[in-house]
């Protein structure tokens, strides 16, 4: 599968201040990137706060894994409506900051194609995956705004937790829309982000695997929420 690559505009200092306060000033809701366009509406649906074990038998120091949801809740009934999903190729709006801008872009596809794969795992677990356009059919749209490795400092004099200190478990953020394949018209939009299960800076896994799981996790909660959608329906007379 393929990606594609959207650039954000660059502002003056000036702008950018102006934009830290407004962020300072909305610091409840969710990130924006401008690929979703129209961001009212979004609710927090989910947001587990990160839970830290400093006694674990399996190591020192744990974030177990968190994820964090703003979502249109007030037509997510809609979805009742679809029973088979298109998925367009996941597009990449990193902001300035984000690690991800310094990955060669060799590896960045190799973790796109990683994403998109997980995502559509998830979803096609119970609504057929189609390529075309047609009725009960539900497109989704995805931006992956931000997306960073999980770290793995080693402190010099060997001590575990300062290595637990400094290292992060990797994860992504993103936005998507889901639109009715036929006429376009928006059905439900979310915007997310979460991170890894464990931060372990003795871990073996691969340093982007946590990032890629959050895919998964993500198209979960979409499936979930197209269940209890058919599920309500179904009950109503």
């Amino acid at each position: 599968m393929g990606f594609a690559i959207a650039k954000r505009r660059r502002f003056s200092l000036a702008a950018g201040a102006g934009l830290a306060l407004v962020a300072l000033g909305c610091a409840s809701g969710p990130p924006k990137s401008g690929f979703l366009g129209d961001y009212s509406g979004l609710e927090k649906v989910h947001d587990d706060a990160p839970v830290w074990s400093f006694v674990d038998p399996e190591g020192v120091g744990r974030a177990h894994r968190t994820l964090k949801l703003w979502a249109d809740t007030a037509d997510w009934m809609k979805l009742a409506g679809y029973d088979k999903v298109m998925v367009d190729p996941i597009v990449l709006r990193l902001g300035r900051n984000s690690s991800g801008r310094w990955v060669s872009p060799g590896k960045l596809k190799e973790l796109m194609d990683r994403i998109h794969e997980d995502f559509v795992s998830e979803l096609s677990a119970d609504y057929p995956v189609v390529d075309e356009a047609g009725e009960g059919v539900v497109r989704f749209r995805t931006a992956i705004t931000d997306i960073f490795p999980m770290s793995r400092f080693r402190s010099a004099h060997g001590v575990a937790a300062a290595d637990w200190a400094y290292s992060h478990a990797g994860g992504l953020a993103f936005e998507l829309e889901a639109v009715d394949s036929v006429s376009g018209d928006r059905v439900f939009a979310a915007v997310g982000s979460g991170r890894g299960s464990k931060s372990d800076p003795q871990s073996d896994k691969g340093i982007w695997d946590n990032s890629v799981s959050v895919s998964g996790r993500f198209g979960a909660f979409i499936r979930e929420r197209m269940n209890m959608a058919h599920e309500s329906g179904s009950k109503q007379p």
